[in-house]
């Protein structure tokens, strides 16, 4: 279940990407996609104060987070349409990019996130958290089968 999150967030950031960073023009059946994506995304009426753009699906996802020769396992513990929270928080700047990369087992597939470190939280016994929105488009790269 978990990763059919990812596979909504990947077709949403790339129909984004499409549409904005590249401008071009998205075919009939892509339109109808993008915005049946973007209600999927959309906060509900129970997502508090904060006022988000996008909803947050809670999720268990094991990641890496790739920024320069580094590389940190992660916890992803909420995606949306614009980015996601991982956690122990890895030790980038504010502002620093980043790849996140996760494994699908059951595609056999990797996605690549490319995102920002936004802000972090730390609880004083429990684990760190951090936000990193999405910047550009997303990777989906199929492990070859044997």
């Amino acid at each position: 279940m978990d990763e059919d999150v990812l596979q909504f967030v990947y077709e949403y950031r790339k129909l984004l990407a499409r549409k904005g960073m590249l401008n071009q023009r998205l075919d009939g059946a892509s339109a109808e996609r993008l915005t049946a994506l973007e209600k999927l995304f959309a906060p509900g009426p129970d997502d508090g104060p904060h006022h988000r753009r996008y909803a947050r699906c809670p999720v268990s996802l094991r990641a890496t987070v790739k920024a320069g020769g580094r590389v940190q396992p992660v916890l992803i513990v909420n995606v949306g349409g614009g980015g996601l929270c991982v956690s122990p928080a890895p030790s980038l700047r504010s502002g620093e990019r980043a790849v996140v990369r996760v494994f699908d087992p059951t595609s056999r597939s990797t996605y690549h996130y490319p995102v920002h470190a936004s802000w972090v939280r730390s609880g004083a016994q429990g684990p760190s958290f951090m936000g990193m929105p999405f910047v550009g488009a997303p990777l989906h790269v199929a492990t070859p089968t044997a």
